[in-house]
């Protein structure tokens, strides 16, 4: 082959390499796993407050607290205010407030006594298909009753309620594949259920599971290339001859 049909060949399989959105990190996040890594600038977590849905957000400043030396991890704009996430590290469940029950390696959010919603926000470290694994659940003995979020921007994803110790809002796995841009920020909020539930903040104490995976692209739409480089194939077995 000659230096042009080469050239030719590389910029196909460029155009490959670009069209086609790949899976660029092997390691999932998973937002118990990192919490510790969290609200830091390398991290793709962050953790904070909104005053309304699709406002802005505040990210938490200063350095992780704990309650009466429970062993928790948790941020918030100051010590003892709401709203805040907090993380179980310990091997073993933690009661806090004497009705939360907080088991090993839980992250739990809690929104705050204005209305406030608690937030945490993944980044996507780059372009390409993401699979989100969410599951929101309550965590106080009285019967929590929380309005739960996923969005992006000013765009919805997922609205549920968590509503009694037995309710669980659930995003599965297989209904949620989105696609994010480099940059781009997913939203996970906790508030108070305003459905007329229990239209308080007391005992909203909300369990989050997450899991982000980068999905690699399917044999099909590497397919979909196919008919287009068919045409540089016929021009370089023509140079050939």
């Amino acid at each position: 082959m000659n230096i042009l049909g080469r050239l030719m060949m590389v910029s196909a399989l460029a155009a490959v390499v670009t069209l086609t959105p790949c899976a660029v990190f092997a390691s999932p996040w998973n937002l118990a796993d990192d919490f510790s890594k969290g609200n830091t600038p390398e991290s793709a977590w962050s953790y904070g407050s909104t005053n309304t849905l699709y406002s802005t957000f505040n990210k938490f400043s200063g350095t992780a607290w704990d309650h009466e030396n429970a062993g928790l991890k948790i941020w918030s704009s100051a010590p003892e205010v709401l709203p805040f996430v907090a993380y179980n590290p310990t091997d073993k469940p933690i009661t806090v407030y004497n009705t939360v029950y907080m088991p090993s390696l839980a992250v739990l959010m809690h929104p705050g006594a204005a209305g406030q919603y608690a937030v945490v926000n993944w980044t996507a470290p780059a372009v390409g298909d993401y699979s989100i694994n969410a599951v929101f659940s309550p965590l106080d003995v009285h019967g929590t009753s929380t309005d739960v979020h996923i969005f992006s921007g000013s765009t919805p994803y997922f609205n549920g309620i968590v509503h009694d110790i037995y309710g669980t809002a659930k995003v599965s796995d297989s209904q949620f594949v989105k696609y994010m841009t480099a940059g781009q920020v997913l939203s996970f909020a906790v508030g108070m259920d305003n459905k007329g539930n229990n239209e308080d903040y007391y005992w909203d104490s909300t369990r989050l599971d997450l899991k982000i995976t980068s999905v690699a692209p399917e044999a099909s739409s590497l397919a979909m290339l196919l008919p287009g480089l068919l045409p540089l194939g016929i021009v370089l077995k023509r140079r050939k001859k």
